[in-house]
């Protein structure tokens, strides 16, 4: 979980606030989970042929984790017209609701936290 969501709070609300000041549109993405299976061994699966062997995150473990900070970052654009959300979800979840780090064939992460 995020310990220090107060500051980081506070620190985004500055820059957002500067931003759109100038006249700039923003957009913040809502967090991504971390993943729990590594690239290099889900890429290692796939080249032998493989299905890779990923459980993926659920959505209800991502909510807990996640949710107060993206909520934060909802609260942000609703109070500013000029700051946009977008919601990686629709583009990284399966039918069945979880996050994975490997989808329809493509690694999503180059590791545990930070998109390919």
């Amino acid at each position: 979980s995020y310990s220090c969501i107060e500051s980081f709070e506070v620190q985004l609300r500055r820059t957002v606030s500067e931003l759109t000041a100038r006249g700039t549109r923003v957009i913040l993405v809502l967090d991504i989970p971390f993943q729990n299976a590594l690239p290099h061994d889900l890429a290692r699966q796939a080249f032998r042929g493989e299905e890779p062997a990923e459980k993926g995150i659920a959505m209800s473990e991502y909510l807990q984790i996640h949710g107060p900070i993206n909520e934060m970052m909802r609260q942000i654009a609703i109070e500013n017209p000029r700051v946009k959300v977008v919601d990686p979800a629709p583009y990284f979840t399966k039918s069945d609701g979880r996050w994975y780090g490997f989808l329809d064939g493509e690694m999503l992460y180059r590791d545990p936290s930070h998109l390919s």
